[in-house]
């Protein structure tokens, strides 16, 4: 925990995303970079009854740590993604979940 998933991204581009997030993430949630998790989701975006449409969307699942990391955070993945698409004026949303640490459960166990 933290765990990023991403949609709208080649396994590829999620795979070099994960190398290029990593340590800056890791400094931001002030936890160990193996906490850190950044799941692929295959997905296919459909507009007007054909594929397409679609961005880049993360989902970011964690225990809060405050609005200005949060922005930080927002801002450290979108730059990230449009870097690495090439594309500075791409759409990438960034959809933030905290979770309650007596929900989360690692192990049988709740943090």
């Amino acid at each position: 925990m933290p765990h990023l998933r991403v949609r709208g991204l080649a396994n590829e581009q999620v795979q070099a995303l994960s190398e290029q997030l990593t340590d800056p993430l890791s400094q931001l949630f002030g936890c160990p970079d193996d906490h850190i998790t950044i799941e692929a989701i295959a997905s296919t975006f459909f507009f007007r009854g054909a594929p397409g449409g679609g961005y880049p969307m993360v989902e970011l699942l964690w225990f809060d740590r405050g609005l200005d990391v949060q922005d930080q955070v927002a801002r450290l993945i979108t730059d990230t993604i449009r870097t690495l698409c090439q594309a500075p004026e791409l759409d990438v949303a960034v959809i933030v979940s905290p979770l309650s640490q007596r929900h989360y459960y690692e192990n049988g166990e709740h943090f």
